[in-house]
């Protein structure tokens, strides 16, 4: 009997807790946020629970491919997200105290800025630039001028 395509073929999904950075989980067809939790050696006890940057309660959801899941700590007030990544590339979520600047944002992304240009929401900006909840910095390759 020849089983279906889609109940053998894995998915590639990003989880991990903020700060800190996200790791590709590999997870079969069906499984739900709570299972790819799981399989990436993580307890979502006491962490509240973003998928794709928006609160997510119910764990038996399923988690799509390519989707980020996080756990945040559930503190009020002194934390915001950012996303962070060099282009071309993936994003990733960020949780930084609030005043934070890229230079924290990029330490704990595990990323460099060197020989990079910073870019924040689209602006340049330098290590010191202080961000704002849901600020996106980008690293983009430097273009030579003619």
């Amino acid at each position: 009997m020849q089983q279906r395509k889609e109940n053998i073929m894995a998915k590639t999904v990003y989880v991990g807790k903020l700060p800190g950075k996200m790791t590709p989980v590999a997870i079969e067809q069906g499984t739900t946020v709570g299972g790819a939790i799981r399989e990436a050696g993580l307890d979502a006890a006491g962490f509240e629970v973003r998928v794709n940057d928006e609160k997510v309660d119910d764990l038996t959801r399923q988690a799509e491919h390519s989707d980020s899941i996080y756990l945040t700590q559930k503190i009020k007030g002194n934390q915001i997200t950012v996303n962070v990544g060099a282009l071309p590339g993936r994003m990733v979520p960020v949780a930084i105290d609030e005043g934070a600047s890229v230079a924290d944002a990029l330490r704990l992304a595990e990323l460099s800025a060197t020989g990079y240009e910073l870019r924040v929401n689209d602006v340049t900006a330098d290590l010191d630039t202080r961000l704002s909840d849901r600020d996106s910095v980008y690293l983009t390759q430097k273009i030579k001028g003619n």
